[in-house]
C-alpha cells in the first residue's frame, strides 16, 4: 500500500493518542463500553460522533476477531479494533487543511486494505511500544 510520510505521521499520531488514553483510561480501572466512552471524551471525540465510531467499532470486532463481542475482547483487542473507525474520523475532520493530504486521504479511505494497514503496521507496533495495561489491564 502506497502512503505518503507525512499521511502514515498524521495516522501514527492518531493512533498513539488513541493508545495513550486507552493506556490511562484502563489504568484507572474503567474497561469496555466505558474505557470507550472516557477514551472517546479524552480525544475530544463529539457524542454524535462517539456513536458512529461505536457503531464502527462493533463491525470491526465482529468481522476481524471472528464474531467476539467488543466487551469480551482484550484491552490490546479493544483498541486494535477502534484504530479504524477513530483514525477514519481523524482523516475526516481533523486532517490539516492541505489539498495533497486530503486527496491521498480521500483514496485510502476507499481502498479496502486501509484499515489493517492501519492495525497491524502502524497500531500493533504502538501497542507494544506502549505496553502498560493495553497487555496488562490487571496492572492497577
Amino acid at each position: 500500500m502506497e502512503i505518503s510520510e507525512e499521511l502514515r505521521q498524521f495516522c501514527h499520531n492518531c493512533i498513539y493518542e488513541l493508545a495513550e488514553s486507552f493506556n490511562k483510561t484502563l489504568l484507572r480501572g474503567i474497561e469496555y463500553e466505558a474505557c470507550l466512552i472516557e477514551v472517546m471524551n479524552i480525544l475530544s471525540v463529539p457524542d454524535e460522533e462517539q456513536i458512529e465510531i461505536f457503531k464502527d467499532i462493533l463491525y470491526y470486532a465482529g468481522k476481524n476477531i471472528a464474531g467476539v463481542s467488543f466487551h469480551n475482547l482484550s484491552p490490546v483487542n479493544q483498541f486494535i479494533v477502534t484504530i479504524p473507525p477513530y483514525v477514519y474520523f481523524c482523516l475526516n475532520k481533523r486532517l490539516p487543511k492541505n489539498n495533497n493530504l486530503a486527496n491521498e486521504a480521500k483514496l485510502l479511505l476507499e481502498e479496502p486494505g486501509f484499515p489493517r494497514y492501519l492495525q497491524e503496521q502502524i497500531g500493533f507496533p504502538v501497542s507494544q511500544q506502549l505496553k502498560g495495561a493495553l497487555w496488562k489491564p490487571d496492572i492497577p
